[in-house]
């Protein structure tokens, strides 16, 4: 205790930031203005990358869904032409047994 005040020395200094009669200092209002502002900022940076991996990733499965899509297509299109080339071979089979057929 101050014996001079009867108070405790550290009474009303506990926020720099206000007056005696407890009005805050533009400053201190600004300071937590820009810091409002650059907390906004951060996270709408954080948003915006976010938005830019989801968006990559987005483009990689689209791109793995239409390489597999393709390689699918390769495929049926490979079986279709074994099959015709079967199909053609054992028609030419029918063809020259039924000559034969005739000859005899």
């Amino acid at each position: 205790m101050d014996a001079h005040q009867g108070t405790h020395p550290f009474i009303g200094q506990e926020d720099s930031s206000t007056l005696p009669d407890r009005t805050i200092l533009h400053n201190t209002s600004d300071l937590r203005v820009k810091r409002k502002r650059k907390a906004e900022e951060r996270m709408r940076k954080e948003m915006e990358r976010f938005d830019r991996e989801r968006r990559k990733e987005e483009e990689r499965l689209m791109r793995e869904q239409q390489r597999e899509d393709e390689r699918l297509l390769r495929e049926r299109r490979r079986e279709s032409e074994r099959r015709e080339k079967y199909l053609q071979k054992e028609s030419i089979k029918v063809e020259k047994k039924r000559q034969k057929e005739e000859l005899r």
